[in-house]
């Protein structure tokens, strides 16, 4: 899961392209599971839910400052 937030990373930074580098990091992610011998529906799960609300942490961060009276 490192590489998969070390790219998440990445793309938050602009440093990749989100769109090309989305899809292929959910996909190694779902390969890294598989390889240590998640189950197959769990595997899945994991992956459908990064495909469906993982893009919004791939967009910059906004600095939030905070106001000292």
């Amino acid at each position: 899961s490192a590489g998969h937030d070390a790219t998440f990373q990445l793309m938050r930074l602009g440093l990749i392209p989100r769109r090309t580098y989305f899809k292929i990091s959910n996909e190694d992610m779902y390969r890294w599971l598989r390889e240590r011998n998640m189950n197959l529906i769990r595997a899945a799960a994991w992956k459908k839910g990064l495909d469906l609300f993982g893009e919004k942490h791939t967009h910059p961060k906004e600095v939030k400052y905070i106001t000292v009276w």
